[in-house]
């Protein structure tokens, strides 16, 4: 990672010049000198090589760009396939500290050496991220215990890169809409990224990361006594602002697992359904959620992965960006549900209004077309979940054709005003923390949503006599 501040910034801003000067002459020129019949190809064509210039620089920066680039893999709404693809790949682009720099930070953040804090301290990490790595360590008293660190520096980077993206990424965002669909969408693209990078900011609170954990240990009680969940526990005493020590939980990686011929089907259907639950159960519950989804922070806790008579449990990592829903959502979210279940898409379209989704028509009728097109798109998934079906084969056989029926709605009826609070609900529900090409999970979504809709209500009816109250 490069740590020169002003030669970041002069990347990032020659990166992003250069790809808005390629749309803009394209615009000016390309366009309107090539014939009708392959206007869309030579788009994609452009499409595809910024893609590549846009990942292979975010990766080179990493920091924040890596925390961007997932951010961008998720907007399927609004950025071009070849991004979406590019982007994706960000899961695995992670920076590393020397064990030299992770000393140093255990001595300031300790006054002493680890070899004084720790029983044992182990200087290889076991799993880096993009903001901080992890160390196995003893504690003084003998309990097994890691350690997350943050990367010496990582703050005055990320605050000198997020300023950066402020002010180059929204226009990014405009040039590539004109490119894509030749007109502005109207969508406050500003408000969106001021969202995402309010949570980084908050990532790199790891007193706020200790507090979401302790939350959410709590919060997730129904489902840790059902065994379908563990969240390590905070050794407090040992938490300092740079660094983070919890309890040492013996667990393979997620995606490893499920790569595993040795566990069986009904396992890893198991451990997909513990994941949809624990996001049901937290935004039912109290309107919360975990916010990064991304295989990383998850791993699972078998003893005997080739035995189908004993549990698996899911195991959550990571909780620095987490999301609290605003006052009045679980209304909304209760006649979504309702409207889907009981196929009144009238419903869905008045509660989806009433939060701030708009088309450019600005009316409910034009808005109602992309509901009805949502209907058939989540039934047909549900229908692949349901049965077991490869939901990524579908995806490569009928990309194009989605694609075209996507291109041709947006074109009269594009969406134009998405409400903020739903851009990291938008990140958790387009990052399956399961490889799906090694294994569609086989889960009746249906019987788990109805349960919650209870939940829901209860819910909502609470929060609307408090509010008349």
């Amino acid at each position: 990672m490069l740590k020169f501040r002003s030669i970041r910034a002069v990347i990032a801003v020659l990166l992003f010049s250069k790809i808005l000067a390629s749309y803009v002459w394209f615009g000016l020129v390309t366009y309107r000198r090539t014939p009708k019949g392959i206007r869309r190809e030579k788009m994609d064509a452009l499409h595809s090589r910024n893609a590549q210039r846009l990942y292979a620089d975010f990766v080179r920066l990493k920091g924040v760009y890596i925390k961007i680039g997932q951010f961008l893999s998720t907007q399927a709404a609004f950025l071009p396939t070849q991004y979406l693809m590019e982007m994706v790949k960000m899961q695995d682009q992670m920076p590393t500290a020397s064990e030299k720099e992770v000393r140093q930070r255990i001595i300031e953040q300790y006054g002493k050496p680890a070899e004084e804090v720790f029983a044992k301290f182990d200087p290889v990490p076991l799993a880096c991220a993009s903001i901080g790595q992890v160390h196995r360590v003893t504690l003084q008293d003998g309990r097994e215990a890691v350690i997350k660190v943050k990367y010496p520096g990582i703050d005055k980077f990320f605050f000198a890169d997020i300023k950066v993206v402020r002010l180059m990424l929204p226009i990014f965002v405009k040039i590539l809409e004109w490119g894509f669909y030749r007109e502005s969408s109207g969508i406050e693209f500003s408000v969106l990224i001021d969202e995402f990078t309010t949570h980084i900011h908050l990532e790199l609170d790891y007193r706020n990361e200790a507090r979401n954990q302790i939350r959410m240990y709590e919060q997730l009680k129904g489902l840790r006594d059902r065994r379908m969940v563990v969240v390590p526990r905070l050794y407090e005493e040992y938490c300092r602002d740079a660094i983070l020590c919890m309890e040492f939980i013996q667990a393979r990686k997620i995606v490893p697992w499920y790569s595993d011929p040795q566990v069986p089907t009904d396992k890893k259907n198991w451990i997909f359904r513990c994941l949809v639950e624990c996001l049901f159960f937290t935004i039912s519950y109290y309107g919360f959620f975990q916010a990064d989804t991304h295989p990383g922070n998850f791993m699972v806790l078998d003893e005997t992965p080739g035995s189908s008579g004993s549990t698996a449990t899911l195991v959550m990592l990571d909780f620095g960006c987490t999301k609290d829903f605003p006052e009045g959502f679980r209304t909304d979210v209760v006649r979504v549900v309702n409207g889907y279940l009981t196929r009144q898409h009238d419903q869905i379209t008045d509660a989806l209004w009433n939060q701030g989704f708009r088309t450019r028509l600005q009316t409910r009728e034009s808005f109602d077309l992309w509901v009805r097109q949502g209907i058939r798109i989540t039934d047909e998934i549900l229908g692949f979940f349901r049965d077991g079906t490869s939901l990524i084969d579908l995806l490569r056989n009928n990309l194009s054709e989605m694609t075209a029926e996507f291109v041709a709605l947006n074109d009269e009826h594009r969406i134009v005003s998405v409400p903020h609070h739903y851009a990291l609900l938008a990140r958790v529900l387009a990052t399956a923390p399961v490889p799906l090409e090694l294994h569609m999970p086989k889960v009746d979504f249906l019987p788990i949503a109805i349960t919650y809709l209870s939940v829901l209500s209860s819910k909502a009816t609470t929060e609307q006599r408090a509010t008349t109250a």
